[in-house]
């Protein structure tokens, strides 16, 4: 991440997630400048869609998967979505 950037690193990502789990489609959407974005957040970004997209290939059952990085003013927003199965909050508490 260090020499490519978080961009660089989570197209990589992913592009490694579909050949790991090709009956997946991921598609993104990345609106944020590195510069934007602290080194220490990038790394808890990274970590955050890796972990996402692993629970979506073991739990979801999603044949698609959405991730978004965007940036409004001062508010950014990580956002993993898919067509998966879902669960509800109450069965795993």
């Amino acid at each position: 991440m260090d020499d490519l950037g978080l961009s660089a690193t989570l197209t990589w990502l992913w592009r490694d997630f579909q050949d790991t789990y090709p009956e997946i489609h991921v598609q993104s959407q990345i609106d944020v400048e590195d510069g934007d974005i602290h080194d220490t957040l990038k790394v808890v970004i990274y970590r955050v869609v890796q972990e996402a997209l692993n629970n979506v290939a073991r739990h979801s059952k999603a044949d698609q998967v959405r991730v978004a990085l965007t940036k409004e003013n001062d508010i950014m927003e990580l956002t993993v979505q898919d067509n998966g199965i879902g669960f509800h909050l109450e069965e795993v508490l």
